[in-house]
């Protein structure tokens, strides 16, 4: 009884960061499949028409690679001499700079977080760089002991102005605390300057100075989740409007979306790891047919939410799907009154094309 209670509590938590979301869809689309070797394309970016990528911590050494768009297939590696991969989970760039982040911190006991800082130069004319340290702690972390609910996690930054921009990867609460360090190598503790409310987890960002976009990505259960802030003019990102557009991903290809980077004027790289269920992959992001900003939901539609038994949609239903955490369909049809007596508690994600709107409408079902 006392682990339902509990399990009812975290379900009512989640659904207080859900239910009255504003969602656009939109399908992502598939450039090619990766690699057998890029399992897990953790950082990204577009630099020199070279689109670079690393692997996550654990499956790879200290080197970079550059994809060939069209293929997926590795075109150039990269080492980085006298560095370690612990767990590298994004990259960024400014004029003279490349960065990549090892602050992956999954169970959060972490006390070696850093960011190596490479020559772009170098980069462009070696096929082996060494490599500056900036080494930081968060200087609200005062716990270190193994835990997976926690808030010190991090998968994106951004170059913005003389500083690095992180963004976390909330474990907990499922927002993002931004965090400043500087470029300058050596050792620093790095204090929170705001929060953006994600609603998931997010996983990379990019900076598109030209157009003056922040740009983020994460996904919550099966949902891969695109988050925009246009017009920055300073480095107070939390104070900004947060639009938000989920993605439909192509079956058989991963969910769990890692990589983002900015190409050109409104257009987006995103890759995501293989998992159990799916296999990795290179997609495009167009933003000119998105309609971000233009639509929004409305939590009318879905009631009861959360919900012991059934729920009903409002509105004129061409079909739905309903997916579990797994990101197995487990319902389709057609019907306004849907019935969960025999499915267990959790998160479901529900998908419906209503019949007078081109896009499919994305909504999180509780189940108690």
């Amino acid at each position: 009884m006392l682990n339902h209670l509990k399990l009812i509590h975290s379900l009512f938590f989640l659904s207080s960061l859900f239910i009255s979301q504003t969602t656009l869809a939109q399908e992502l689309q598939l450039l090619t499949a990766l690699e057998e070797d890029i399992t897990e394309s953790s950082g990204l970016i577009y630099l020199d028409d070279r689109l670079i990528t690393h692997e996550d911590g654990g499956t790879s050494g200290p080197f970079i690679l550059e994809i060939d768009p069209t293929t997926g297939e590795t075109s150039r590696l990269v080492v980085i001499n006298d560095a370690n991969n612990r767990d590298w989970e994004a990259m960024c760039y400014d004029d003279e700079f490349i960065y990549i982040g090892d602050f992956g911190n999954n169970l959060g006991n972490r006390t070696d977080l850093g960011i190596y800082k490479i020559s772009i130069d170098d980069y462009l004319n070696n096929n082996t760089v060494d490599a500056s340290f900036i080494s930081f702690q968060y200087s609200d972390q005062t716990e270190f002991e193994a835990n997976s609910n926690h808030n010190f996690d991090a998968e994106a930054f951004i170059a913005y102005g003389d500083s690095l921009y992180i963004f976390t990867k909330n474990r907990l609460d499922y927002q993002t605390n931004v965090y400043a360090v500087s470029k300058t190598p050596g050792a620093y503790s790095i204090h929170k300057n705001g929060t953006l409310k994600a609603d998931c987890l997010v996983t990379d960002a990019t900076y598109d100075s030209q157009n003056q976009r922040l740009s983020l990505i994460g996904y919550f259960t099966v949902v891969p989740i695109f988050m925009n802030i246009e017009n920055i003019t300073d480095a107070r990102f939390s104070s900004y409007d947060l639009e938000r557009l989920e993605l439909n991903v192509i079956s058989g290809y991963s969910h769990q979306i890692e990589g983002l980077t900015h190409r050109e004027n409104d257009q987006f790289y995103i890759t995501s790891e293989k998992n159990a269920l799916a296999d990795q992959a290179l997609y495009d992001l167009d933003l000119i047919s998105s309609n971000l900003g233009v639509s929004s939901s409305n939590s009318n539609l879905i009631y009861p939410n959360p919900t012991l038994h059934q729920f009903s949609i409002s509105g004129d239903v061409e079909y739905f799907s309903l997916f579990d955490s797994n990101g197995q369909e487990v319902i389709k049809g057609k019907q306004q009154n849907v019935y969960l007596h025999d499915f267990p508690s959790g998160c479901y994600t529900l998908k419906i094309k209503f019949a007078n709107q081109e896009k499919l409408h994305t909504e999180q079902i509780i189940k108690l």
